[in-house]
């Protein structure tokens, strides 16, 4: 596998570690492959940083795997070739129970690594013990930069995984989705990046350094889910086809953090297919002074959203909560695809500042494509909320004409401002909002459309693992 320089070089511009030619193979004995596994993590560990564990050709079966403070390559011998299963009934109520931490088929906590050329594949059926809180397998891989059970001594955490296949198992319904009563796949999370801690012990969210490339997301709940950046995170999620999870990409709570997310497949999506909120889940507000924005490139992408799919849908609601904060999300949306059907739309931008929306296609049908709006004041919230305006957007050279919007194609919300749309006349703009500028197209004054806000109070999933946990 090593012989040829080519590749390893090629691997190497994926990963961040210097491979050192101590490589630990393992081969698969159709039983439990768990220890195998492990061992061979402790002997790459031992060996110093750029080891390699190479799994061989052939199918995995595993529990839960746990590896910390990792410098080096998990390498498969390519997409279908090796395999990695799990075990029948995974102990995932015993994680639970009592416990902090979260549950995943994989977890790497802290460390710089490199993850590649290999699948992974549930079985049909039910991949945990029953009765189980959760009923499907929390998540598949799970990358910590920190847990409760253990600080890690690097600075930063850094990962990548390339060329990666996360496939969930059928199993006809038996877990619970928070978007409908039961899913029909056995997986919630292909890959969930963030700190090993659902109840908010740790003090601080770390730093993280997260590639995601060439793999392959399908059939889960939430395919790849990272909340909890600071600024000092970034990430690069580049290739990747996302097919039939409910939010196929979720980004959530990363405050000044550096998102890249360029030139992946969205398909058969059921809810959003790209999801960025702020909201301060387990009501955590970050511990850290922000000197920055969180900025969100969101390029060449390309979205086929089935009926009643909001194709992107952008919300800064840190913004509504806590007015002072005085660094709003910035987003970049430049060069997307997007393909719509009735009830869903395409981008929703909800209390955005300066956001830049340029250069996209859209087509198919719906009632809007693109609506901008902020929220009205709601003094009896906890905490109050502050009446917020999306201000300062600018939508410009984007085409609608292979779209066919029954009420407009771009709607100014009234709580949008000095927002600029520069179109076609061909295309609709309902305008109304405050000292908003339309070229090229007459706008309109119109229905007050409230579209698919899919406001979903994300929290109540966490504070009802933590009941769980804690009884």
């Amino acid at each position: 596998m090593f012989d040829n320089s080519q590749v390893i070089d090629q691997q190497l511009s994926k990963t961040f570690v210097m491979y050192s030619g101590s490589v630990f193979k393992v081969f698969p004995n159709g039983k439990d492959d768990t220890k195998k596994i492990l061992d061979a993590f402790d002997k790459a560990k031992a060996a110093g940083p750029g080891s390699v564990v190479q799994l061989a050709a052939g199918t995995y079966k595993i529990g839960f795997i746990e590896v910390w403070d990792f410098q080096g390559i998990f390498r498969g011998a390519g997409k279908g070739k090796t395999i990695i299963t799990n075990l029948p009934d995974l102990p995932q109520g015993e994680v639970f129970s009592g416990n902090s931490i979260y549950p995943a088929l994989l977890k790497f906590v802290g460390g710089n690594f490199s993850m590649t050329d290999m699948t992974i594949h549930l079985n049909d059926g039910n991949a945990v013990a029953l009765p189980d809180p959760v009923g499907d397998l929390y998540c598949i891989l799970f990358l910590a930069e920190s847990s409760v059970h253990h600080t890690p001594p690097f600075k930063k955490f850094k990962t990548s995984v390339d060329n990666v296949d996360f496939i969930a198992g059928y199993d006809g319904g038996t877990g619970f989705s928070p978007f409908s009563s039961s899913t029909m796949f056995n997986v919630w999370s292909s890959i969930m990046i963030s700190n090993d801690d659902q109840w908010g012990l740790l003090p601080t969210k770390g730093d993280a350094e997260i590639s995601i490339t060439r793999c392959k997301m399908e059939n889960d709940v939430f395919g790849t889910w990272i909340w909890g950046f600071n600024q000092e995170s970034s990430a690069n999620i580049e290739n990747n086809q996302f097919t039939g999870g409910a939010m196929q990409i979720l980004m959530a709570s990363c405050f000044g953090s550096e998102i890249k997310i360029k030139n992946n497949q969205f398909r058969k999506g059921s809810f959003n297919d790209l999801c960025v909120d702020s909201w301060n889940w387990l009501g955590w507000i970050p511990d850290f002074t922000l000197t920055k924005r969180a900025h969100f490139t969101i390029t060449g992408n390309n979205f086929q959203s089935p009926q009643g799919v909001i194709s992107l849908y952008m919300n800064d609601a840190f913004r509504p909560l806590f007015p002072d904060e005085g660094f709003p999300q910035l987003f970049d949306v430049m060069g997307n695809n997007f393909d719509t059907r009735n009830g869903g739309m395409a981008i929703q931008s909800l209390n955005n500042v300066d956001a830049r929306i340029l250069n996209n296609k859209f087509s198919g049908t719906g009632a809007v494509g693109v609506s901008i709006d902020g929220v009205d004041g709601n003094s009896t919230t906890d905490p109050p909320t502050t009446t917020t305006f999306a201000e300062n957007i600018n939508l410009i050279g984007n085409s609608f004409f292979a779209a066919t919007y029954t009420d407009a194609s771009v709607y100014l919300g009234p709580y949008s401002r000095n927002c600029k749309v520069v179109g076609a006349n061909v295309d609709k703009v309902v305008d109304n909002g405050v000292n908003n500028s339309i070229i090229g197209v007459r706008p309109y004054k119109g229905f007050e459309h409230s579209g698919q806000h899919h406001d979903y109070d994300f929290s109540s999933i966490h504070e009802k693992l933590r009941r769980i946990g804690k009884h």
